[in-house]
């Protein structure tokens, strides 16, 4: 197989930064146009010798380095992501950087292109837990070939309570994929119950016994 292209990052805030609690994303936002991203899982391992020989071996996921390379970093994105304190997304406002920021886990997605004889299918991978670190900035004067810098942004992808840290589907389409990345950021959406069990979030069925509509006593006698 060989892939051929990547594009149509997303990210979405967690509602806590509880790494042990999955909770709901916010609404996904593109983080500008993609031009580049790499995973690159990290294992922790452990080897016992006995007897001058391996007797037992263990290796595991620890967490998986995410370097994502975007035409841009907008404004609003940025402010979930790093945990800046941003009053707006409008121009000649102030985007302060303050000592106390911290920045926020939540999902992160994109799509890249793969070709397999000669037919090209469109992954929508999807990253439940991430925690982006605040970018590094580089400037420089304009010479005379024109050198465009884009933001390189580094985090980290980690498990969540189920233990997936990395979600992959193959779609026929890029369109199909797009609103396949999206349903992601929904899909995972969960709410606990009252005994701390995960459900999903559906609405509740409504009852044709008028009766049994509600636990009101009005109307009874």
């Amino acid at each position: 197989m060989s892939f051929i292209s990547a594009a149509k990052p997303m990210y979405g805030k967690c509602n806590t930064n509880d790494i042990e609690n999955d909770t709901p994303y916010g609404e996904p936002k593109a983080v500008g146009k993609m031009i580049g991203v790499e995973v690159k899982p990290q294992f922790k391992s452990g080897t016992l010798y006995a007897d001058d020989s391996i007797a037992e071996e263990k290796k595991e996921f620890d967490y998986a380095d995410v370097i994502l390379n975007t035409s841009t970093l907008p404004i609003a994105v940025a402010s979930e992501m790093l945990g800046r304190k941003t009053s707006s997304d409008k121009m000649e406002e102030d985007t302060v950087d303050n000592v106390s920021d911290e920045p926020n886990y939540g999902a992160f997605g994109y799509i890249y292109g793969q070709v397999v004889n000669k037919v090209t299918t469109y992954i929508c991978c999807f990253l439940p837990r991430v925690l982006f670190d605040i970018p590094e900035e580089k400037f420089e004067t304009k010479g005379q070939n024109i050198v465009f810098n884009t933001p390189t942004i580094n985090g980290k992808a980690y498990a969540n309570k189920n233990g997936d840290w990395r979600i992959k589907t193959p779609y026929e389409t890029m369109q199909a994929a797009i609103e396949g990345l999206k349903s992601k950021f929904t899909s995972f959406n969960t709410t606990e119950s009252g005994e701390g069990e995960t459900i999903p979030t559906e609405p509740e069925e409504q009852s044709d016994n008028p009766e049994e509509q509600s636990d009101s006593p009005e109307g009874t006698e």
